[in-house]
């Protein structure tokens, strides 16, 4: 007997309860730039990057309430997805430039 395994998207979109909606999605998401801008910042040794990376990135996942099991099942509907994705990410985008120009208009 032959054992199918399908991951076509339509396979993720059965069930959307087990999935982020866009909205939560695009606030993951942002968090999780701003996150590895934050990494960036830090200049973290590279021996160390995955452990600081791990700990910021699950400080997101908490902030949000979703767990890792919840975010991967997401991301990897979103990536098969990027008719739906690709819009979450011009808004990030948008919402990112934003707040740096907030930020920049701050310094002296």
């Amino acid at each position: 007997a032959m054992v199918s395994c399908d991951l076509s998207p339509r396979r993720f979109a059965r069930d959307k309860s087990k999935i982020l909606p866009e909205a939560k999605m695009r606030a993951v998401l942002r968090d999780i730039h701003i996150a590895d801008g934050a990494l960036k910042a830090k200049h973290v040794p590279d021996d160390s990057t995955a452990d600081y990376a791990r700990g910021y990135y699950q400080a997101v996942l908490d902030k949000h309430n979703v767990t890792i099991k919840k975010y991967k099942r997401s991301i990897k509907y979103y990536i098969h997805n990027p008719d739906v994705l690709n819009p979450i990410y011009d808004s990030i985008n948008r919402d990112l430039e934003e707040r740096k120009q907030a930020l920049d208009t701050l310094s002296p």
